[in-house]
């Protein structure tokens, strides 16, 4: 897995994060090529709490190998996980 994220505060305890992941699942390392590397983008708010911080990240394919290029997915997480 790849991560690329740029963090930037906002205003009080709001931030910002735009991102750009890649990754790829395998159960073999035979024939693999770097063109499978599935890619993503996107951008968060995150929320500083005082125990850990909230986030809320927004998300699109960036490359069309499944079919689903215009597909937003979203997630809810706390901490950061990278």
């Amino acid at each position: 897995m790849m991560n690329w994220e740029i963090r930037f505060p906002l205003f009080w305890i709001l931030g910002g994060e735009l991102f750009i992941d890649g990754g790829y699942l395998t159960d073999s390392f035979r024939n693999q090529s770097i063109d499978q590397i599935e890619w993503d983008g996107g951008f968060g708010i995150t929320l500083m709490t005082p125990l850990v911080p909230l986030r809320l990240d927004f998300a699109i394919p960036l490359k069309k190998s499944t079919g689903d290029i215009n597909s937003w997915k979203i997630q809810l997480g706390a901490s950061y996980i990278f």
